[in-house]
């Protein structure tokens, strides 16, 4: 039996039971009619639940989809809680809308250079600044070159210097070349050698500007009575095919600028150039067969022969200043004439200890020589030995370097050393 139960509050009657409207739940949802905005719809009624494709709450402005108000629903939007993010990639805004990093926001073409330094996204070939020589316009820029960086008209597979717009050619002097051709010997070159000699002489030769191109001579280089005071510009020459003559130079205080690794002639004279301090001309250079270092007066020492192993003859005469032979102390060989002659500082041969085997000796009139006892360890003189004239050293000193020598295959000459008698 059901009873009924009714409260009277402030002259109302409120009913409480199945009979009560606000009570009963007629769509079978779990709503009863005061919390269902729709209670002849189970799909309807209560909180709105999202992405269940029903109006649960029956109110249009409570969203089912697309909750953060991107206008991207469920179903494209990656994330539907932040309304910057979702739907496609959109390039270069600085978000991961798809919630994929793998999908390029910028540098959409791959090319590993962002939009700000690429002037085409969308080609891999282009963006970045311009690559010379590649083909290409990286740059988007038609006034930016790819070839003929140096503008003078010859592309660089015909340019034999494609920074230099003065210099486009490669070819050769045909025949000697003197002060007078300098001018035009390298204009337009990058590489000129000469089919000649090269002659530099005169007191008007106060540089050697204008041969820059000038890598080899088949002949002779002659530097001879200029004003010179090195010799910068030949820094390209690095072969002569002839002799090196460089002398009477008043004012030639070094050979700077001159390295040559290959005179194929039969000799270097370096002679009468009387500021010289040194002779570092071909510590490198193979090939010659007779160096003479005679009558510069200023010359201390053999500065630049310090790598010299072997030549062929060597004269070392004349040089009133010369005290040190230390340069020498590499040279082990000398197959034609090792001479020592009229060097009136030289005290000693310190820097000869290498030397095993000679073709002849000739230690000649040096006015301050007293010891020989350097060349203690030579072993082989082919020909002749001559050791004449030397007023500081005895005789007998130089018979007991003869006496040290395995081997002299001629004539001996020793006299005429007084040891200092007067």
């Amino acid at each position: 039996m059901i009873r009924l139960v009714s409260w009277a509050f402030f002259g109302t009657t409120i009913g409480c039971g199945p009979d009560n409207p606000q009570w009963i739940d007629l769509d079978g949802d779990g709503l009863i009619a005061a919390e269902d905005c729709d209670d002849t719809d189970p799909e309807r009624g209560g909180s709105e639940v999202p992405y269940d494709g029903s109006d649960n709450d029956c109110d249009p402005l409570t969203l089912d989809d697309d909750l953060d108000g991107d206008g991207w629903p469920a179903a494209e939007d990656c994330n539907d809680r932040n309304a910057t993010i979702g739907g496609p990639e959109v390039p270069y805004d600085g978000l991961d809308n798809d919630c994929d990093p793998a999908t390029p926001d910028d540098d959409l073409d791959g090319d590993g250079i962002a939009l700000a330094g690429d002037c085409d996204d969308t080609d891999p070939t282009l963006g970045g600044p311009e690559i010379p020589y590649d083909g290409l316009d990286n740059d988007c820029d038609p006034l930016t070159l790819d070839d003929d960086l140096d503008g003078d008209g010859a592309p660089f597979a015909e340019d034999c210097d494609d920074g230099d717009a003065t210099a486009k050619l490669d070819g050769f002097w045909l025949g000697d070349a003197t002060d007078d051709d300098r001018a035009g010997l390298c204009e337009g070159y990058c590489s000129r050698p000469v089919l000649g000699a090269l002659t530099l002489s005169g007191k008007t030769v106060v540089d050697l500007d204008g041969l820059g191109c000038v890598s080899w001579i088949a002949g002779d280089l002659l530097i001879d009575d200029t004003r010179l005071t090195d010799l910068t510009g030949l820094e390209a020459l690095d072969e002569v095919g002839g002799s090196v003559r460089i002398r009477d130079n008043q004012d030639l205080t070094s050979l700077t600028g001159f390295h040559p690794t290959v005179v194929d002639g039969f000799e270097v004279e370096i002679s009468r150039n009387p500021q010289l301090a040194d002779v570092d001309l071909f510590a490198d250079a193979t090939g010659t067969w007779r160096t003479l270092i005679q009558d510069n007066a200023s010359l201390a020492g053999l500065t630049g022969l310090e790598g010299l192993h072997e030549i062929g003859e060597l004269f070392v005469l004349d040089n009133p200043s010369l005290t040190s032979l230390s340069a020498l102390s590499s040279l082990e060989r000398s197959d034609g004439s090792l001479s020592i002659g009229r060097n009136d500082a030289l005290t000693d041969l310190s820097g000869l200890q290498q030397v095993r085997e000679v073709g002849r000796l000739a230690i000649v009139e040096n006015a301050s020589l007293t010891d020989v006892t350097a060349l203690n360890t030579l072993t082989v003189v082919k020909v002749t030995l001559t050791i004449v004239g030397n007023p500081m050293l005895t005789d007998a000193a130089a018979w007991d370097l003869h006496d040290e020598i395995d081997i002299v295959g001629g004539f001996v000459t020793i006299r005429d050393n007084d040891g200092g008698a007067p």
